[in-house]
């Protein structure tokens, strides 16, 4: 057999790192989330808190919850979205309350949705003694 033509040499290489490059993409397409198509997602919570002006805060203040769900279906989903705030009194009782919200999302979307938990923030506490724990109840799971 002869020598390859630079035609062929760059076919053959590039059918080689084709078949080299398979599993790693997959593996990469699961890093990225591609496990999860086809479902209703929580992606990112944070906290804040409100009742604030300026510098002063009325107490009890609130809590709002922004909570950012994606629809990874390319149908609308129905489903619950139920957060659950907890606080980690440093002296005393934890505490937990618990908000729901029904979901009726299009297609490939990414809402940011806030949740509020009123009168919940006293005068003394640290926004860093509360943690939110949101989830998907319902047909999206």
């Amino acid at each position: 057999m002869g020598r390859l033509s630079r035609r062929q040499f760059t076919g053959l290489l590039a059918s080689g790192a084709t078949l080299l490059l398979s599993g790693c993409t997959e593996a990469f397409g699961e890093y990225l989330g591609n496990d999860q198509e086809g479902k209703l997602l929580v992606v990112t919570t944070n906290l804040r808190v409100t009742n604030t002006t300026g510098d002063e805060t009325e107490y009890p203040a609130d809590i709002a919850a922004r909570i950012v769900v994606e629809n990874r279906r390319s149908e609308r989903q129905q489903a619950t979205l139920e957060a659950i705030l907890r606080h980690d009194r440093p002296a005393g009782e934890p505490e937990e309350w618990t908000n729901t919200r029904e979901l009726n999302l299009g297609r490939g979307v990414s809402p940011t949705i806030e949740m509020l938990f009123e009168s919940v923030f006293e005068e003394g506490d640290k926004l860093e003694n509360y943690e939110i724990e949101a989830a998907i109840l319902g047909p999206g799971e």
